[in-house]
């Protein structure tokens, strides 16, 4: 199954506090050295490990594109400023 990890650090406790809900996905992106990963992440893996198919990962992918991207190696962590 696909997961979502969030860890309740500095950045995501400040991005909660403050009702930014909309840039938590970058949060997300940027926390993966310390274990978070996002939706998509969690896809790439699970074709990674064959586990899908790509089609079966582009149909329920929230961003086709960055998943695109992912299977490509381009590393789409770093988003604009916070």
């Amino acid at each position: 199954p696909t997961v979502e990890i969030m860890l309740f650090n500095a950045m995501i406790r400040k991005l909660v506090l403050e009702s930014m809900d909309s840039k938590l996905g970058d949060a997300l992106r940027m926390g993966a050295a310390d274990g978070m990963q996002d939706f998509t992440m969690s896809l790439k893996q699970l074709i990674d490990d064959q586990l899908i198919d790509r089609p079966t990962a582009f149909e329920v992918a929230p961003n086709p594109d960055a998943l695109k991207m992912a299977l490509k190696g381009i590393n789409v962590s770093q988003p604009g400023i916070l």
